[in-house]
């Protein structure tokens, strides 16, 4: 005969000599019916779900502990106004917000910027590089790419878009 364990109930914890228990437990998500792994550091008051059917899932506390290790591999956006050449971009991909008027760009929009992205890779010494830029403050979608060697960028060509 297998043992019986009483059910916890929720205790709000407090400073009359109530303790905090805390709870790990497979339950089923009031708002999807899916089965999730939570835990409850308040005596079962509140479950923050760990492990859901979409994978695991972090809080915004956990998050902010391991974002100082993972932002070493990610390139986000940032607004850089340099224009670095080809060579000085690492293999993989980079994303960036620029000012137009930094990559030589004149479509007659002041303070025009655009969102670019880069890919390099480097094959047998020499460094190979396409970008495209993406003007994000002009009425008409705009889209400029540009291939690059070493320390040379070539022309920028305009994409055209037809309907």
């Amino acid at each position: 005969m297998a043992d019986k364990q009483d059910t916890i109930k929720p205790i709000p914890p407090n400073d009359d000599g109530k303790y905090f228990q805390q709870i790990i437990q497979f339950r089923t998500d009031p708002t999807t019916g899916f089965y999730a792994l939570s835990c409850s550091t308040d005596n079962g008051l509140h479950y923050e779900d760990v492990i859901t059917s979409d994978g695991f899932k972090f809080s915004d506390k956990a998050a902010r502990k391991f974002w100082p290790f993972l932002k070493s591999f990610v390139n986000g956006i940032s607004l850089t106004k340099d224009n670095k050449k080809p060579s000085e971009y690492p293999d993989g991909f980079c994303r960036e917000v620029k000012p137009l008027a930094a990559l030589g760009v004149d479509l007659s929009l002041a303070n025009g910027y655009g969102f670019v992205d880069t890919k390099t890779v480097s094959i047998d010494g020499t460094t190979y590089a396409r970008q495209t830029c993406e003007v994000v403050n002009s009425e008409v979608p705009t889209t400029l790419v540009r291939n690059g060697t070493g320390d040379t960028w070539f022309s920028w060509h305009t994409l055209q878009l037809t309907s």
